[in-house]
Parts: C-alpha cells; sequence; structure tokens
C-alpha cells in the first residue's frame, strides 16, 4: 500500500457530529456578519477589548487547514512604536495608520514538524486509528519536507509526475514550493475567518497587501526563513467615512461555472 493510499484509510468518528444542526435563524445571522463585513479604511480611535479579540481569535483558529498542522502564527501589533513602523512599511495606508492594532497574518511552513509532533503527542492516550498514525509519520514528512537544496521537493516533483500516468496523485511543484502554497492558503482561510468573526463583535477590519515584508518583519522580529508574510489586518472600528464607495461584484454567471 502506497503512502497515497494511507488517506483513503483515515476513519475518525468526531464528537461533534452531533452538534447542533443550523437553523435557518443560524443562516440569518451569519449572512448578517458576511454581507456587512467591510473593507474599512478609517477607524476611530477605540480600542479592541481583549476578550473580544480573544474570542475571534479562537474562532479563527478553527478554520480549516492542511493536515490541521495550523501552519501560521498572528502576530497582534499594539505597541504605538512598532505599529507606526509597520504603518509605514504599509506606506501609510489610511487602514494601517488609523487602526487602533494591526495584526500581521503570517504563513509559517517552517513549523510544520513542530507542529506534527504536537499532534502526535496530543494523539497518545486516545484510540487513534493506525492510519492516523501512519499519515503524520509518514505523508505528512512526505508533502512538507524539502529537504537539503530543495532535493526531496524535486523528488516529490518527479514522483506526482511519474506516478500520475498511472493513477490520480497530488501534483506537487519543485523544490520548496508545495509547503509554501499551502501554509499561505491555509493562513489566509483563518484570516477571513478572523475577519468575519471581529465584525461579529461589532468591530471592523481591513486586509492590506500593499507592504514591505521586509520591513515589517523586521519591526515585529520575524527572522530567518519558512514563513511569509499573508497580509496586514488594520482592526477597530469604523469611522464615519471609513468605507471607500459601495460594494461591487461579478455577476454569479462570470465567476461560476456548473457541470
Amino acid at each position: 500500500m502506497s503512502l497515497f493510499d494511507t488517506l483513503n484509510r483515515i476513519e475518525v468518528s468526531d464528537p461533534d457530529d452531533a452538534a447542533e444542526v443550523p437553523t435557518s435563524e443560524h443562516a440569518e445571522a451569519f449572512h448578517a456578519v458576511v454581507e456587512g463585513r467591510r473593507s474599512v479604511r478609517r477607524f476611530t480611535a477605540d480600542p479592541v477589548p481583549d476578550d473580544v479579540f480573544e474570542r475571534a481569535m479562537r474562532a479563527a483558529v478553527l478554520a480549516p487547514n492542511s493536515s490541521n498542522l495550523q501552519p501560521w502564527e498572528f502576530i497582534r501589533v499594539r505597541s504605538p512604536e512598532v505599529r507606526a513602523k509597520v504603518a509605514e512599511a504599509a506606506m501609510g495606508q489610511p487602514a494601517a495608520t488609523t487602526a487602533a492594532e494591526i495584526v500581521v497574518c503570517v504563513a509559517r511552513w517552517d513549523r510544520w514538524r513542530a507542529n506534527r509532533d504536537a499532534m502526535l503527542e496530543a494523539f497518545r492516550g486516545h484510540d487513534v486509528p493506525d492510519a492516523v498514525l501512519d499519515y503524520y509519520g509518514k505523508v505528512v514528512p512526505l508533502t512538507w519536507s524539502s529537504g537539503p537544496l530543495g532535493l526531496v521537493g524535486w523528488g516529490r516533483w518527479l514522483m506526482s509526475r511519474v506516478l500520475t500516468w498511472a493513477r490520480p496523485v497530488p501534483q506537487f511543484d519543485g523544490g520548496g514550493l508545495y509547503p509554501r502554497i499551502v501554509a499561505i492558503k491555509s493562513c489566509a482561510l483563518a484570516c477571513q475567518t478572523l475577519m468575519l468573526a471581529l465584525h461579529a463583535e461589532g468591530f471592523d477590519s481591513c486586509p492590506m497587501e500593499g507592504f514591505d515584508g521586509r520591513r515589517v518583519a523586521k519591526a515585529v522580529g520575524l527572522r530567518g526563513g519558512g514563513h511569509e508574510i499573508v497580509m496586514l489586518l488594520g482592526i477597530g472600528r469604523r469611522a464615519p467615512g471609513g468605507i471607500y464607495g459601495g460594494r461591487w461584484r461579478l455577476p454569479l454567471e462570470r465567476v461560476l461555472r456548473t457541470l
């Protein structure tokens, strides 16, 4: 049996399967939060209470992520001095300069091994199927390790290109690109959950991509490689005029295909 077959052997009962089934009221509340969330460019001086931020973060880390490795780090910038440096690195965007706080959202594929080990440690004393242990012991290192000079990554790429002629297999990029892409996607899912959770608490946010990543990393003490700043989030209460214009989206028929 190949490592890829391990995925098909995992069967774990979830105690949350018996959780309350969402109702129409849940749906209405959810859509109200989604539709009310906007990218706010200017904020008031009101602080974000610690309990509000913690609840929002606890929701954010429930976001789906690859292999439950949770390859992310969120740096809450409250210090006026550090916040000023980050805002300057964001080229003085109002969403950064007026925000009560800035959250630096970081994809951390360099932590895959430590997070994998933490998962295995959490399994101790529990009736975990052998397939799950095999997955974390074999498949995770196969897909997340890059090896010296990216050689493991290139071997992963070659293996996927050869095996795909005989059967469906995940298609990997060469070198260390695959773990980086996966970590960024996982982090972005958590970012969206954080923004929605903050809005549900009565606060707003603005995701920012226009920033000097090197300067932001220096300001918040990020060192070495194996990580990337996915976005900055300015957070706080929206100020009058904090939303620039209406919301416009392409019609669904432009972005949705049904086969």
